[in-house]
């Protein structure tokens, strides 16, 4: 699993595996996650990513989901990592 391609996931399996590889990354090298490595920053950060997913979309000239995607679910977990 590619954890540096969120967007690219489209099933809840995928997404699952996603959070795996992403929680052993984190076990691995904490270094490398990111910002965000206690459970209420990244909680805090979850939020802000959450509020702000739609503008960068925006931004990137992709067309949001009008409907929730386990893609972007993936999304905002990785952004939470290292949102500041």
């Amino acid at each position: 699993m590619d954890i540096n391609k969120p967007y690219l996931i489209k099933t809840q399996r995928e997404f699952i595996e996603f959070l795996v590889a992403f929680a052993e990354e984190k076990h691995s090298d904490p270094k490398l996650w990111g910002r965000n490595v206690d459970l209420d920053d990244f909680l805090r950060a979850m939020i802000d990513s959450a509020v702000s997913v739609r503008n960068i979309y925006e931004n990137m000239d992709w067309k949001y989901p009008e409907q929730p995607t386990w893609g972007l679910f993936a999304q905002i977990v990785s952004m939470a990592s290292d949102y500041e």
